[in-house]
């Protein structure tokens, strides 16, 4: 189970407060600070698969909001040298700090989200596609839409997709052999789904890479699929989609989790008790695998990154 740590010197408002009991199972709130070896212990840094440090983006000196920053990255990699640290910074300019810091590894992970790059590449994007950071910043915020018949229709359309956001979730058996390009086509015109990218695997699958439209790479088991939706309950479709209980059905909403063997076969193999061999996978035949238990992947990468972020434990500091 994932779990994430935050740490801060005061202790939270009301508002954070409420966020942390609706997530009590995987949130614990420390009081402390990242500058203390004794409460980096006792958040178990050292056992972190990584550590993030946010920045307030609402300061009044951005300059010494990431001198701060920065001391408590040089604070973590002298208490564990390898653990992997993602930074938010305010100023591009600051990002050449860390690279004298002596542990600092981008080959290690350790990278850097600078809030006013982003800004800037939006925009630089934005006069290659008009319209880009307009639509980036939609998906990327969170709210509801109500259409008005007082409104004109393409108003009505932009409210509706302003309400988009991205998802993931894993495609079903119906989708293992079928191109990307069948598979975004089935989604769009049966699930009413927009498919972006999946997940693709080397292999041996110790390895996986997020790939945005990869023309000809084939669906194969278990491959988790990105999607702009309205919502997490409509991405559902795509895990619950069977070509032979739900061909007939015209209305997307329609699509809901079926009991036939087809299912029920896909989900012995999703959750580990049963595994597909390389001769026998086109034909979908189960071979049972010994010691097996299931392994929920939390966290995926974001779409400007490569390698999936597997978090642990996250330490942050505001």
């Amino acid at each position: 189970m994932i779990t994430h740590n935050r740490v801060c010197r005061k202790p939270p408002d009301l508002e954070l407060e409420g966020l942390f009991k609706r997530h009590f199972t995987t949130v614990e709130f420390f009081q402390g600070s990242i500058m203390n070896p004794i409460d980096l212990q006792r958040v178990k840094v050292h056992e972190a698969d990584a550590c993030l440090v946010l920045a307030n983006k609402y300061c009044q000196d951005p300059d010494a909001e990431d001198a701060a920053n920065i001391m408590r990255v040089i604070s973590i990699k002298n208490y564990s040298d390898d653990i992997r640290v993602i930074i938010q910074l305010m100023q591009y300019h600051n990002k050449a700090y860390l690279l004298n810091i002596p542990s600092w590894d981008w080959k290690r992970g350790d990278d850097v989200i600078c809030l006013a790059e982003l800004k800037l590449g939006f925009i630089a994007q934005s006069c290659l596609a008009p319209g880009f950071s307009t639509m980036m910043a939609n998906l990327f915020a969170m709210r509801s839409f109500k259409t008005s018949s007082d409104l004109q229709s393409w108003q009505n359309d932009y409210l509706r997709g302003s309400g988009m956001e991205m998802y993931t979730d894993t495609l079903s058996h119906t989708f293992m052999g079928l191109t990307f390009t069948q598979a975004a086509e089935l989604c769009f015109t049966k699930l009413k789904l927009l498919l972006l990218a999946i997940e693709l695997k080397s292999e041996d699958g110790l390895d996986s890479k997020i790939s945005i439209n990869p023309r000809g790479a084939k669906i194969s088991s278990n491959t988790q699929g990105f999607f702009i939706a309205q919502s997490a309950d409509e991405v559902k479709r795509a895990w619950f989609y069977c070509k032979a209980c739900h061909e007939d059905i015209k209305d997307e909403t329609l699509i809901k989790k079926c009991k036939c063997k087809n299912y029920v076969g896909f989900m012995m193999v999703q959750s580990g008790l049963f595994g597909l061999t390389s001769q026998n996978q086109e034909s979908n035949v189960a071979v049972f695998r010994k010691g097996v238990r299931a392994v929920q992947v939390i966290g995926r990468a974001s779409m400007f990154s490569i390698a999936p972020l597997l978090c642990v434990y996250v330490v942050s500091y505001l």
